[in-house]
């Protein structure tokens, strides 16, 4: 799928890249609503690589979601319906946006791709020069010289940073690590996003501020009349209520006319292709201040009796761009999975939130968002939706309500829980097709189901891919119990898998539910 991850460790140039963007599978046949979900992660995502200084991984994501957005999905079979013509218009609007943000940085991508290649080029003449030292002088200052080669940098002298690799860490062995850089991101980011977030474009805004100039403006001449003698007392104007724009606008300029016959994502690359042109100052361009949240309810598990590991390895300082973590496991197509972190008493919380269906045989959903830092996912939101529930199923009653939320928040959607309150611990026929369109999404997306009253009480999965994601989606059978030709559908995601608990990971549950 779209949003697979794609790591790049090795300094590569555009072309390269673009090469990478452009390798992913576009399956036709799943609903345009979910390639737009896709397309949604794949932009978050880039953002995210941008903020942590990951130059080549923003490049690929904000390149494949241009590629995405408007090679593929206009001709998807959905793409003319009424209903869709506004979320397409809104995601072009964002990549003609992201082509600024293309244009800035492919040059320094460009550099230390060339930085990186002459270094390359001196460390092997450098390794010639010590392999003919070697054979002069004998075989005794081998260990000595193997030393020095191994203390050297790409740049052949220490302290190049133009060309210097992040740290790649094992996730699962630095998990104290992660918990100071989650709390700490977590906070970074929440104050830039809340200080930024205001779009040029933003309507309600501008007169919002304006009527805050009138009434400054009314206040001061109010002021001069009183120090002259005059007697002037009225109640400040009142301004009508301004209705806020849809969350999914991303406030960007209309997309230009093409002219050209080649496609337009095809003219995208042609025109970054002949550099830059001159840029107007940078703009920081993020969706509209967020209304006020629905009631919170905090919780973190700084209390939990289990002691955070200790890392067997030192631990470096805690900024994401001098390090990032490995992908910790992999599909059965051999793509890299991305560590997801999970809160070790989200479950416990959850299930109280659950308990009262639970009482009643009926079972209770919630959906898990977080962040992306430094190439690993942070859970960091449980979202209680609205929903309907049985004995044996559960289901969304407002999804545009979710997506709106997560919109607002700057969220990934990252999976989902629900609970089996009379059934063991498995994924149904219902629950195979509902996580479908999670993982279409975003690979790494997982399903916690929680049974109470059996065991195990609980477990972590995702579908195989393959063969279970494409048969999952490809499936027009209905009912809630019904079989599939295919046997290996699921696996588990955690014990191996690329989940992993995290103690010290605060998380925040926000109820929807009017």
């Amino acid at each position: 799928m779209a949003a697979n991850a794609v790591h790049l460790p090795t300094p590569l140039n555009v072309e390269e890249i673009s090469r990478k963007a452009a390798d992913y599978d576009y399956d036709p046949d799943i609903p345009l609503r979910y390639w737009l979900r896709t397309a949604d992660a794949i932009q978050k995502q880039a953002q995210s690589y941008q903020r942590d200084g990951d130059d080549q991984d923003a490049y690929l994501f904000f390149l494949r979601h241009a590629l995405l957005v408007i090679e593929k999905l206009p001709t998807h079979s959905e793409a003319k319906l009424a209903e869709n013509r506004k979320p397409l218009a809104q995601a072009n609007k964002v990549v003609h946006r992201n082509l600024k943000t293309l244009e800035e940085l492919r040059p320094g991508i460009n550099k230390r791709h060339q930085r990186y290649e002459e270094a390359m080029a001196r460390r092997r003449e450098e390794r010639e020069k010590a392999a003919d030292e070697r054979r002069r002088n004998g075989a005794q200052q081998e260990a000595s010289l193997a030393d020095e080669m191994d203390g050297m940098n790409l740049g052949g002298n220490r302290g190049d940073s133009s060309i210097n690799q992040k740290r790649s860490l094992e996730a699962k062995e630095h998990r104290d690590l992660a918990a100071k850089l989650a709390r700490r991101e977590e906070k970074k980011r929440r104050k830039a996003y809340t200080a930024e977030q205001e779009g040029p474009d933003d309507l309600s805004k501008h007169i919002i501020e304006a009527g805050k100039r009138g009434q400054q403006t009314f206040q001061d001449r109010n002021d001069r009349r009183s120090s002259n003698g005059a007697k002037f007392v009225a109640a400040p104007p009142r301004y009508p209520t301004v209705p806020q724009k849809s969350d999914f606008d991303m406030k960007a300029k209309s997309p230009p006319t093409y002219r050209s016959r080649e496609s337009p994502a095809r003219e995208i690359l042609r025109q970054l292709d002949s550099g830059p042109p001159s840029l107007p100052p940078k703009e920081r361009e993020y969706s509209q201040s967020p209304p006020p949240l629905p009631s919170k309810v905090s919780y973190d598990d700084r209390n939990t009796p289990s002691p955070v590991p200790r890392s067997t390895t030192a631990t470096p300082d805690v900024n994401p761009r001098d390090f990032t973590f490995k992908p910790s496991a992999f599909l059965e197509s051999g793509t890299p999975l991305r560590t997801i972190f999970l809160p070790p008493n989200l479950r416990s919380k959850f299930l109280s939130f659950a308990s009262q269906a639970t009482s009643m045989n009926r079972e209770f959903l919630g959906i898990l968002c977080g962040t992306l830092i430094s190439n690993a996912f942070f859970i960091s939101k449980l979202v209680i939706p609205e929903q309907e529930a049985t004995s044996d199923t559960c289901e969304m009653t407002d999804e545009v309500g979710l997506w709106e939320y997560c919109d607002r928040e700057d969220l990934l959607t990252l999976g989902w829980i629900h609970t089996h309150p009379t059934q063991t611990c498995f994924m149904s026929s219902r629950d195979l097709h509902t996580h479908g369109g999670y993982q279409a999404q975003m690979a790494e997306s997982i399903a916690i189901v929680c049974a109470p009253r059996h065991e195990p009480s609980w477990g972590v999965f995702r579908l195989t891919d393959p063969p279970g994601l494409k048969h999952i989606l490809s499936c027009r059978q209905s009912g809630i119990f019904h079989p599939h030709s295919e046997t290996n559908l699921y696996t588990d995601a955690m014990k191996p898998g690329h989940v992993c608990e995290l103690p010290g990971l605060e998380f925040e549950v926000v109820d929807l539910r009017k």
